[in-house]
């Protein structure tokens, strides 16, 4: 192991890791649509108080040795807002590039600060168009195991990136970006199940903005609630609702 001291149990080293070791690949291992800086300012109020924060994960690269970060940009980010100097808990893994992506998946999405709908949409993408060799290197069961999605959108999403390759198109935008691109240049177009894609795009987005608070008062202020949702949208929507 690499300028690390650990033990190694079952394939993962638990160790003592310099910050300045550490490798970020935020647009491979990084879910989130950026970090939350309220959630770092807590994670920075905690280790101000003393306390420990839990390890981050990180991969060990098979052929250079390089300890990549996997989950923990947010702790990360807080250590070094600290002026952390010491070594930082760390769960190292060794695997090959695709179990690392999974484990990525697997570990951004635990319930501390669980990935919003959106994100797991586009976190799916991201594993669909890997550019890895192999063309598929993740299955459909894989995709939908680790992002969460359903089984059709995973299948949309491989014949979007097939129509992408076969236009000489970008496959590093977002799946949103991706879905929203193809609206504008062919939504009269649109096949049914494209539509739905486009639909669950947009559902998501809206559910992780405000979904949230309209379930809380459409427990106790429903009829409050229905006046501002009738008051907030545009005419052709009203008449959509009524």
């Amino acid at each position: 192991m690499r300028d690390t001291q650990g033990v190694q149990i079952q394939g993962v080293h638990f160790a003592q890791v310099e910050l300045h070791k550490i490798e970020e690949r935020p647009e491979v291992y990084q879910l989130r649509d950026g970090l939350q800086e309220h959630h770092v300012a807590a994670l920075l109020s905690i280790l101000k108080q003393g306390r420990a924060l839990d390890p981050v994960t990180l991969w060990e690269e098979p052929v250079t040795g390089t300890l990549v970060l996997v989950d923990g940009h947010h702790r990360l980010e807080a250590y070094r807002k600290a002026g952390w100097a010491a070594p930082i808990h760390a769960q190292v893994h060794r695997c090959d590039r695709k179990a690392a992506r999974l484990l990525a998946m697997r570990e951004n999405g635990k319930e501390r600060l669980p990935l919003t709908k959106t994100e797991r949409l586009n976190a799916a993408w991201s594993l669909v168009c890997d550019g890895s060799t192999d063309p598929w290197p993740f299955s459909r069961a894989e995709v939908v195991q680790a992002a969460g999605v359903a089984i059709g959108t995973v299948s949309e999403m491989r014949r979007t990136r097939k129509q992408i390759e076969e236009q000489g198109g970008d496959l590093n935008l977002s799946w949103d970006e991706v879905l929203k691109s193809k609206r504008r240049q062919q939504s009269k177009d649109f096949t049914d199940t494209q539509r739905e894609a486009w639909l669950e795009a947009q559902i998501a987005r809206v559910d992780d903005a405000v979904g949230k608070g309209l379930g809380f008062h459409a427990k106790d202020n429903s009829d409050a609630l229905i006046q501002v949702i009738m008051m907030r949208c545009h005419h052709e929507c009203r008449r959509y609702l009524y």
